[in-house]
This record gives structure tokens, C-alpha cells and sequence, in this order.
């Protein structure tokens, strides 16, 4: 089953909202734990990151990117 264009740029889409999500939420919970700004924010990145990769390759497993 082939997936359209249109399709997989929502796919991406919502991996990219939803990776979001989670390094906003990351960078707020290092930041509550006492973090400078600067450091919430790298750690943040760091989630955001990481949920994307997660994401994406799970995507490209299930083969919806091809």
C-alpha cells in the first residue's frame, strides 16, 4: 500500500508537532529540577531529538515513508 505525497508530509508533520511536545516538556522538567535556562533548553534539544529519530524510524520501519 502506497501512501500518497500529501499523506506522508502529515505523517512528518505530526512526528515533528509531536516531538516538539516532548523536548518542550523535557526542557521544562530539567528546568524544574533547578537547571539554568541554558541547560533546559540543550536538554530539551536533546529530546526533542531523540523522539524525532525514534519516530522517524519507526515510521521508515513500518514502511509508511517509502
Amino acid at each position: 500500500m502506497a501512501l500518497s505525497f500529501t499523506t506522508r508530509c502529515l505523517l512528518v508533520a505530526l512526528v515533528l508537532l509531536l516531538s516538539t511536545l516532548v523536548g518542550v516538556g523535557g526542557g521544562l522538567l530539567h528546568r524544574r529540577d533547578g537547571a539554568t535556562v541554558p541547560a533546559a533548553v540543550f536538554q530539551g534539544g536533546k529530546w526533542f531529538a531523540g523522539a524525532m529519530t525514534v519516530s522517524m524510524g519507526a515510521l521508515v520501519a513500518l514502511g509508511l515513508l517509502s
